[in-house]
């Protein structure tokens, strides 16, 4: 904290931003886009010859901001001044948007390293959102996204729950039309996913895996009896696969919820089988 915020000259910022975004936010967005990707592009060699800089600039200049190739300047920094203006004063979630759509089509490792860079940002300058799976969700805690991430980048033999989980975070994570609902039942999924590897029954539903894993040894009798409550509260006839069940009575809380609940089993049951 600074002195003029110590001495009270200066308020502090306490609320988080959901549906804004101020000024810090934007030039700490700003600078990470200029650092990772006006400066870090212009120096790699790779990029000298134009033709994944060009591709990407197209493809930025086509699909995202909607405007006629032939207009595309023809110098690097010119075609990178729209996207800019759109981070140093576009809509908060037109920023969000277009670092998205930067970070999966910017040419290996730059879009990477971009994303590595955002999270600082973010959680500094206390904005609702982090960036987790190529997405801005609405989840801040530390050890939530690093549950979340952990599970994303599971083993191969996961791959199955891994797809459950990143639609789980894509339905949470849309600022448009957040389907908390199906967002749910896809962190379910993902744990009926995983527990089917486990016991190598494809056909299984997550009830009778869990009984097969628990006579294994490889959970405790008390964590059987909370994954299969929660499994009940998506299954049952009052639960989230209800076609009935109102949909206002679901929240971005519920679904945050379900989705780091499910990330955390699925972390917990890999690390038993590799024990094993």
């Amino acid at each position: 904290m600074r002195f003029s915020q110590r001495m009270g000259y200066v308020p502090v910022r306490v609320e988080i931003q959901l549906d804004s975004m101020d000024r810090a936010l934007r030039v700490g967005l700003l600078n990470v886009f200029h650092k990772e990707v006006t400066e870090r592009a212009r120096s790699q060699t790779i990029f000298l010859s134009g033709s994944l800089l060009k591709d990407f600039i197209a493809n930025l200049w086509g699909n995202f901001l909607k405007r006629p190739i032939d207009k595309m300047p023809s110098l690097y920094n010119d075609a990178l001044s729209i996207p800019r203006d759109i981070i140093d004063s576009g809509e908060w979630y037109e920023v969000y948007d277009l670092i998205e759509f930067t970070v999966e089509h910017l040419p290996s490792p730059l879009g990477h390293q971009l994303g590595i860079e955002l999270n600082p940002v973010l959680e500094r300058e206390l904005s609702g959102y982090r960036f987790i799976g190529g997405n801005f969700s609405p989840i801040t805690n530390r050890l939530e996204i690093e549950s979340i991430e952990s599970a994303l980048n599971g083993q191969e033999t996961l791959k199955s729950a891994r797809v459950h989980l990143q639609l789980a975070l894509e339905m949470l994570s849309s600022r448009s039309s957040p389907d908390y609902r199906n967002s749910i039942k896809e962190s379910i999924s993902a744990v009926e996913a995983m527990a089917r590897n486990i016991t190598g029954n494809p056909s299984a539903t997550l009830g009778n895996a869990l009984t097969e894993i628990e006579r294994s040894g490889h959970m405790h009798h008390a964590l059987k009896r909370g994954l299969t409550s929660l499994y009940g509260y998506t299954s049952d006839a009052a639960g989230i696969r209800h076609a009935l069940m109102d949909e206002s009575q679901l929240t971005a809380n519920d679904a945050r919820f379900m989705l780091v609940a499910c990330s955390a089993f699925i972390n917990y049951m890999m690390s038993k089988k590799m024990d094993a």
